[in-house]
């Protein structure tokens, strides 16, 4: 290996390994093992530019956190999924009003009962309580 000028050892492409052996380009990026950049803040950016932190998130263009899955957090921490809601930490969505959606799209409000799509509430065992929490039953 040659070494330049700072004492930084050039690979065989010419690219310049730091004292970590981590590749720095020629714009002064840092390249890790995966060939991931790696900025001035250490953290790392992906191929096509995004930036992952040191837990292996990756931010997106508006500062987002995306998981190992993918999924975004938001500012909170809440995960956001591909179509833009927003998980909590039991993996139930949340939308814009921050309401809850269970896995059947059903909208959990803040004392965890569950909404059905006329905004009803439905209880803990599927009876849909009306406005002044009167129990409506199936019929």
């Amino acid at each position: 290996d040659v070494k330049d000028s700072v004492g930084d050892v050039k690979d065989s492409v010419g690219d310049v390994k730091d004292s970590v052996g981590d590749v720095k380009d020629s714009v002064g990026d840092v390249k890790d093992s995966e060939g991931d950049v790696k900025d001035s803040a250490d953290d790392e950016k992906d191929s096509v530019g995004k930036v992952k932190d040191s837990v292996r998130y990756e931010k997106d263009s508006v500062g987002d956190e995306k998981d190992s899955e993918g999924d975004e957090k938001d500012s909170a921490g809440d995960v956001k999924d591909s179509a833009g809601d927003v998980k909590d930490s039991e993996g139930d969505v949340k939308d814009s009003a921050g309401d809850v959606k269970d896995s059947v799209g059903d909208v959990k409000d803040s004392v965890d009962d569950v909404k059905d799509s006329v905004g009803d509430v439905k209880d803990s065992v599927g009876d849909v309580k009306d406005s002044v929490g009167d129990v409506k039953d199936s019929v």
